[in-house]
């Protein structure tokens, strides 16, 4: 049995899983393989820790009252890491040519007639070692976080990790910094980056930060909401009154002080990704609230002020102060084609990279898909099995394909991103579904918003960057996807809790019934009681 502790304590090895999730945002976003291998080691000793403190567990099953969704969830994981390993077995030359295929380019290590499936093996086992990093990572927080005080305790514990990163890019952006860290030269000024060395995947960060944030607030409206039904001025003024002497009013700071990280990234897609999943997913809770009872309205109600309120405040007032222009103005001067001046016409002195420009990696590296369809190049692979695919018109040497959908998908191939397809629809379908349900408490509701919303942006910024590709973002964006499942299992939970209180209240009443009636055969035959 798993040692008992009290319901609000997270014990040692959840601390030490915290401060890991604090330490790897700061050296370059642990966007480093020897940093992923140094976590690695630490999560693997949690891992260790964890299993031997509940050996019993692993005697009966693991899986024993583990619910359903938690456990596709962290199976359709495993099955992802498990296809990548298979990446590097040595195959026999044959067997490795007809399930990597041979048509275009390919560059396997032979050794005695055996090669791997990857093209570089080397870059595939540091992809292996992320993909173990992230599994283990899941599996502790959805073990050690299990019940609503803990989590709670996660999530401020995140948000605080998001304000740290925010201020530091604010600062380093303001003073212009340029530095050198781990033989890596970091330029601020130009863009706000924090501790990340590419300032999209710090938008993304804060992206993911404003979703749990927001969700977070919508959880603890709707509980303030239902709780005080005053109206008018009255109750305008009680609600100013509870919110500064409530945690609603450092989230509410926290909340501005992503916005203001997310705006001086200066990240095109990322400010869009942000303002179209708010309005998408806020448009969709506020329809699901509507007309379900006067406490729903009042919920209703909050998440409109606060919606309204990130637009103007955060936004229009804010933003104008640290530069929300220059992201407009980048905006406005993205092109679809970037076509050649016409003769005698002056040259802009700085174009913006257009929409064909950013995507005609990807559309070239389709071809390696063409040629390695079912396994791919092998994950980390990108940078040396595009060299032979990239046209004339794209130069400079890319690392990612700046679009995590075909990078996905031509290093797994078909039958590698299967399980991340899985796992992506399997959660968004119990994120969308709890919050659209009519019984959703606020708390359940403001979660699911922070698990939609996050995954929108993500992936509405994926066809242009490669936020998944940098662990720190993956991370919390793995955890936003397992969260509809740990919210849907508390559910059932809730419902099994109820379903025995009213079996024994249902008991207790036919007792009683019963009592009565014998009690009052006795007095009709006149026995009184000693």
């Amino acid at each position: 049995m798993r040692t008992e502790r009290a319901a609000n304590a997270i014990g040692v090895r959840g601390t030490a899983l915290v401060g890991l999730l604090w330490l790897m945002p700061l050296p370059l976003a642990s966007n480093r393989i020897w940093l992923v291998d140094l976590w690695l080691v630490g999560v693997l000793a949690l891992a260790l820790a964890e299993i031997w403190s509940d050996k019993a567990a692993l005697r009966r099953g693991w899986w024993r009252g583990v619910p359903r969704g938690l456990r596709a969830h962290m199976a359709l994981m495993l099955a992802w890491v498990l296809l990548v390993a298979l990446q590097l077995v040595p195959l026999p030359l044959a067997l490795r040519n007809a399930l990597a295929g041979t048509a275009g380019p390919a560059l396997p290590v032979v050794h005695d007639g055996f090669a791997p499936l990857s093209i570089d093996p080397y870059a595939t086992s540091g992809y292996l070692a992320k993909a173990v990093l992230l599994l283990l990572v899941q599996w502790l927080l959805l073990r050690r976080f299990d019940n609503r005080p803990r989590l709670a305790k996660l999530v401020w514990s995140w948000l605080a990790i998001g304000a740290a990163e925010a201020l530091a890019a604010v600062v380093l952006y303001a003073t212009a910094s340029t530095y050198m860290l781990f033989f890596v030269t970091v330029y601020q000024g130009l863009h706000g980056t924090g501790t990340f060395v590419y300032h999209n995947q710090f938008a993304g960060y804060m992206e993911l930060m404003l979703a749990l944030g927001i969700g977070w607030m919508i959880a603890l409206l709707g509980r303030d909401a239902v709780a005080d039904r005053r109206g008018g001025a009255v109750g305008a003024l009680f609600a100013v009154l509870r919110l500064l002497n409530s945690s609603k009013a450092p989230l509410r700071v926290l909340l501005v002080l992503f916005v203001v990280g997310l705006i001086i990234s200066r990240s095109r897609m990322g400010n869009a990704a942000f303002f179209v999943a708010l309005w998408l997913v806020g448009s969709a809770l506020l329809f699901a609230l509507h007309r379900r009872g006067a406490a729903a309205a009042r919920v209703a109600k909050a998440v409109a002020v606060l919606m309204i309120s990130i637009f103007v405040i955060d936004v229009a007032i804010v933003g104008d102060v640290v530069g929300i222009d220059k992201v407009m103005q980048r905006i406005e001067r993205t092109h679809l084609s970037n076509r050649p001046a016409a003769p005698g016409a002056a040259r802009p002195v700085h174009r913006e990279q257009s929409v064909d420009q950013r995507i005609a990696p990807g559309m070239s590296a389709l071809g390696m898909l063409r040629d390695h369809p079912l396994f791919g190049t092998g994950g980390g692979t990108f940078f040396l099995g595009f060299m032979p695919y990239r046209p004339s018109n794209v130069t400079g040497y890319y690392q990612h394909a700046h679009d995590d959908y075909v990078e996905f998908l031509v290093e797994n191939g078909i039958i590698g991103v299967i399980p991340l397809v899985a796992l992506l629809l399997w959660s968004q379908r119990r994120g969308w579904s709890l919050l659209l349900a009519r019984d959703a408490s606020g708390f359940e509701r403001g979660l699911a918003f922070a698990s939609v919303m996050g995954v929108t942006e993500l992936l509405l910024h994926a066809t242009v960057d490669f936020n998944l590709q940098n662990p720190t973002n993956a991370m919390l964006f793995l955890w936003l996807l397992a969260l509809p499942h740990w919210l849907d299992a508390r559910r059932q939970r809730r419902a099994a809790r109820t379903g025995e209180d009213r079996k024994r209240s249902f008991c207790n009443n036919q007792a009683q019934m019963m009592c009565g009636r014998d009690s009052a055969g006795a007095n009709d035959h006149g026995v009184v009681g000693v």
